[in-house]
């Protein structure tokens, strides 16, 4: 049977934008976005490896359809196409028709009713049709020989939807989707339906009825009342919205089916939009890339002296192990991989009948490779490989190299994945692909372990060529065995001051939920934003906020706003705040606790953010609340674990700020700091025009969001919402603001001069961040480069003193042979769990290695506080 794939593509790109709305995807050259357009291909390029015999891409036009003719509101509400998006379009279609794909687009119809004349042509010929689109519109298309193919979603499988399939999602058949539609409506299309009528509702009269009409035929004695009215007073509603839902399969597409077959892309066009939009694996698309070969041996008895002479002289050594748990910190050691050249890998493994890698390999490897200080070794998220080594009593010494790490260096915000890092630079794939592969497949460590050695010398030319070899070497790589003991050490928390805290604030989420009920008069699951959208919009008729595909908005802006005149909302973000505390923290927090050592061992990455600092996963303890009391207390649960330890806390102030001193050398700035006095009060002074003596808490609280504001870019708009005034007042804040630290104002104009030029800014170390979008021709994205430009050179130079303090502190008190232990990095601060008589000696060294790690033409101050809990030390 042949196939057509009919693909929807306004959805698609929808879909692939928002796919990555928190991190676009931009040209480095350019600035323009290219999220849509990556996802796009990616589609396209999975779509043609299933080998298609037919395939044609649909978009909706431009021009008013029919079904705005008959009813005037339909899609009135919903919110323009972002700019964003409206900008690749032309990009997508260029895409498109590089793959020598037909593109349909009809004037006065809608995309669906294209792919629905197609997909009815399509299966009276005997084809079999699958319709590409995440739309549930599209559903009612299904039958014996159409299907339903829903893209995945960041490494989800896609979902296909037969009939089967869509009757036990939603309970009724594919033709009855039409009808659950004009009774309940679509929110996102405008579409009325009945007023009071939900999904559910509908599926139960339908399941009864059979159809809208039969409905409306029908006496419905046996529905309640209120039920009944509701359907009588929306039937011409209902029946229209039938007709404004129903896909019209008979519209007059300007192709036949012939003209839709499969042809082949066009390489050398695809290759140029792939230098263009910097894909470079774009050049590929339509054919599948080549799975990476090599010469793989499983090391037996007979050839071990062999390998390990081999891996004795060799100067550098790739690492990859596998374990019997994906947790660094949990499972022994099965194998370990080592490449000591490209495409060839050897791999340790169990002995016959062992179920873990034999303490001898392990001592054997540790002597020849690990302990070898000429020998460098190589590796890809290299910390996850040398926990478990070191839990088997293998400490690595001498040179590392992590290419994830590399990579993130070049370029960062960008993946590091190493399918991704082989793709990019056309060395290749593995197979299986990253997350479907056991913890303890033995190829492929070798694969990896041989892939870490291809990467290898072009990174170091990369890294050279960027002027980053410094900043990798003398910051990234020691710095990544810091976070390996910080990691391996965990942190200790006491489960029974959790617990307690939980149970009380389960008594105050109860007390708020039922004055929430109280006083809004009906029940509903706070836990849903569509729930109280219908409760603050259509039952109490507050003033409505800004729209989402969903609905209109509940969240925090929104809410904040109607707080203002409005009790219930204020109650409602009270009850948020505290079933997050207790959901993510209090409740969550136990859960992560390691059963064989009885701490948290939370990971910290290098390869996040985009400005070099670190972040911590599973879990996040960089999100530990520390405002408010409440938010506070959840830190009295962190603890030294042993009887006569305490937990000592080590906080840069206003470290960002003395780097702004720093880096734009102005005056008043400068002498301030100099001369110990308070910055902020000084701004208020400034802002408001009165004296030091005269200014208030509120006026120093406002002037610490414009100092801050200052070195996020903050606008004139976005300071105006973070203090609640008026735009006028808050451009008169940062005007007084710029007269009165001048040095600032000339620094801020030539960083952005030289990030137009080169698309580039630099910390005081040499890290880069690209910021292609300043270059940009939207004006929002402009703006946000610019934003860009002039947070990160700060807040990456704060994030390279910290990582230089924590060297050099976790390099003094080995020296010093101190038991005192760096556990975690939260922002600007650092905290150590240490014995009570260590404090005297270890408190003001860390104080003064951390105040000294890079100097400043400023002074550098740190708060230190110790005491048993967290909470105490501060």
């Amino acid at each position: 049977m042949k196939r057509i794939f009919l693909v929807d593509g306004s959805q698609l790109a929808y879909r692939s934008h928002f796919a990555f709305i928190k991190n676009p995807l931009r040209s480095s050259k350019t600035g323009e976005i290219t999220s849509a357009t990556f996802g796009f291909a990616r589609t396209l390029k999975k779509l043609l490896e299933e080998a298609p015999e037919y395939i044609a891409v649909v978009f909706d036009s431009k021009a008013p359809t029919f079904r705005h003719e008959q009813f005037k509101e339909y899609k009135a509400n919903r919110p323009g196409m972002p700019e964003e998006l409206v900008s690749q379009l032309p990009r997508i279609k260029e895409l498109v028709d590089a793959f020598s794909i037909s593109s349909i687009e009809l004037p006065g119809y809608e995309g669906d009713d294209v792919i629905g004349t197609l997909a009815k042509a399509a299966s009276d010929r005997g084809f079999e049709v699958v319709i590409v689109s995440g739309d549930k519109d599209l559903l009612q298309l299904v039958s014996p020989s159409v299907r339903l193919l829903i893209p995945g979603r960041s490494g989800e499988e896609a979902k296909v939807m037969g009939e089967g399939e869509v009757l036990e999602k939603y309970g009724i058949r594919p033709d009855q989707i039409v009808d659950m539609l004009a009774l309940a409506g679509d929110a996102t299309d405008n579409v009325p339906g009945v007023k009071g009528i939900g999904e559910k509702t509908a599926v139960t009269l339908l399941v009864k009825y059979g159809s809208v009409e039969a409905i409306f035929r029908d006496e419905l004695a046996g529905e309640k009342e209120r039920l009944r009215e509701r359907l009588r007073q929306g039937k011409e509603s209902a029946l229209l919205s039938k007709e404004l839902v129903t896909i019209k399969c008979d519209v007059p597409v300007p192709v036949g089916l012939e003209q839709l077959q499969r042809k082949e892309p066009d390489q050398a066009r695809l290759s140029v939009l792939g230098e263009a939009l910097e894909f470079r694996w774009l050049r590929d698309l339509g054919r599948k890339s080549e799975k990476m070969e090599g010469a793989y041996e499983m090391v037996d008895e007979a050839g071990r002296s062999r390998v390990l002479g081999k891996l004795r002289d060799a100067s550098v050594v790739s690492v990859a192990v596998r374990s019997t748990a994906e947790d660094p910190m949990k499972g022994a050691v099965l194998g370990i991989a080592l490449s000591i050249e490209p495409g060839k890998a050897f791999c340790f493994s169990p002995r016959p009948g062992g179920d873990e890698l034999h303490p001898d390999e392990l001592k054997m490897l540790g002597e020849t490779v690990f302990s070898n200080q000429a020998c460098v070794k190589v590796g890809h998220n290299l910390k996850d490989d040398l926990i478990p080594l070191e839990r088997s009593g293998i400490r690595t010494s001498g040179g590392i190299f992590d290419v994830s790490v590399a990579c993130y260096l070049l370029n960062p915000g960008s993946r590091t994945d190493m399918d991704f890092l082989l793709e990019a630079r056309n060395l290749g794939r593995l197979t299986p692909k990253e997350g479907e592969v056991p913890s303890g497949d033995l190829l492929y460590a070798c694969e990896r372990a041989d892939s870490a050695m291809r990467l290898f010398e072009i990174l170091k030319r990369e890294l050279r060529l960027e002027n980053l070899e410094s900043v990798f070497s003398e910051i990234e790589m020691p710095l990544l065995l810091v976070l390996k003991d910080m990691q391996m050490a965990g942190v200790h928390v006491d489960t029974g001051i959790l617990t307690a805290m939980s149970a009380e604030l389960g008594e105050e989420l109860s007390r708020l939920e039922a004055e929430i009920y109280e006083t809004s008069g009906y029940r509903f699951n706070i836990n849903s934003p569509q729930q109280i959208a219908d409760v603050l919009f259509e039952k109490h008729k507050l003033p409505r906020g800004k729209r989402t595909k969903k609905g209109y908005s509940t969240d925090f802006d929104v809410l904040e706003a109607l707080a203002v005149s409005f009790e219930l909302p204020r109650k409602i973000i009270d009850y948020r705040q505290l079933y997050k505390l207790k959901s993510t923290y209090l409740d969550a927090l136990p859960q992560a606790i390691n059963e064989r050592t009885g701490r948290i061992h939370a990971s910290f990455n290098q390869t996040v953010t985009t400005t070099g600092r670190l972040s911590s996963s599973e879990p996040n303890l960089q999100n530990i609340p520390f405002r408010g009391e409440l938010g506070r207390k959840i830190r009295k649960a962190f603890t030294a674990e042993k009887p006569g330890w305490s937990l000592l806390s080590a906080d840069y102030s206003q470290i960002e700020l003395r780097i702004l001193a720093h880096l734009s050398r102005d005056v008043e700035l400068v002498r301030a700091f100099k001369s110990g006095e308070d910055i902020h009060a000084i701004t208020a002074s400034r802002i408001f025009d009165v004296p030091e003596s005269l200014v208030s808490d509120d006026m120093r609280a406002k002037a610490k969001v414009v100092n801050f504001g200052v070195i996020y870019g903050m606008s004139q708009f976005g300071l105006s919402r973070e203090l609640r005034i008026s735009r006028e007042r808050a451009g008169q804040f940062i005007q007084k603001f710029f007269e009165s630290y001048g040095g600032v104002k000339r620094y801020i104009d030539i960083l952005l001069e030289d990030a137009r030029k080169e698309g580039v800014v630099r910390t005081m170390t040499g890290r880069k961040r690209h910021v292609p979008e300043i270059r940009s021709k939207n004006e929002r994205l402009r703006a946000e480069g610019e934003r860009a430009a002039i947070n990160a050179p700060i807040q990456g130079s704060a994030a390279d003193i910290m990582k230089k303090a924590m060297m050099d502190i976790s390099r003094e008190l080995k020296r010093l042979k101190a038991k005192a232990k760096l556990i975690l990095q939260i922002h600007d601060e650092l905290l150590f769990e240490l014995p009570d008589d260590e404090a005297d000696e270890v408190e003001p060294l860390i104080k003064s290695l951390m105040e000294n790690a890079v100097p400043l033409s400023v002074p550098v101050v740190v708060r230190t506080g110790k005491g048993k809990s967290w909470y105490d030390a501060h």
